[in-house]
């Protein structure tokens, strides 16, 4: 429905503005264990309940870097 689609909009949106900060904080794309625990950090307080959060955090976020 619309409001899904909003806030799944909106999702993608914060993830350009996260990306944006870990280039920024100087994650390396490549270090998925660096990724793992910067999402894991910065993300999962406010994600970590969304749907497949743990197997795709990491992976959006280097896909946006």
């Amino acid at each position: 429905n619309r409001q899904q689609f909003i806030e799944i909009l909106n999702y993608w949106e914060h993830q350009i503005e996260f990306a944006q900060q870990a280039v920024i904080d100087g994650v390396d794309p490549h270090d998925w264990a660096g990724l793992n625990k910067y999402t894991d950090e910065k993300l999962g307080p406010t994600d970590r309940e969304m749907f497949r959060y743990f197997e795709y955090a990491a992976i959006n976020l280097s896909r946006y870097m």
